[in-house]
């Protein structure tokens, strides 16, 4: 619970997650947005053109992920760090 103190230090309490830790949405729309093409590019980028398998399966990799957060609005770094955008 420390580390949630220093994140609303840092961030301002309005960023603390209000929601029970692990449920509901904690990305507002414009991260999910930005989190989505973002996405979208990585995995573009995997397919098109990467710098051998290892590069190829990172950009995949990070596309993935970043999809993922933009398509259901949950960050597991922000749930660890108990803040919310939303």
């Amino acid at each position: 619970m420390k580390l949630a103190k220093i994140v609303a230090a840092v961030l301002g309490t309005r960023y603390l997650h209000k929601a029970r830790f692990g449920r509901g949405v904690n990305v507002n729309r414009p991260e999910r947005w930005l989190s989505t093409l973002l996405g979208v590019a990585f995995s573009g980028l995997a397919l098109k053109r990467g710098r051998g398998l290892f590069g190829r399966l990172g950009a995949a990799t990070l596309g993935g992920m970043f999809a993922r957060r933009g398509l259901t609005g949950r960050c597991n770094v922000y749930r660890k760090l108990g803040v919310s955008s939303s």
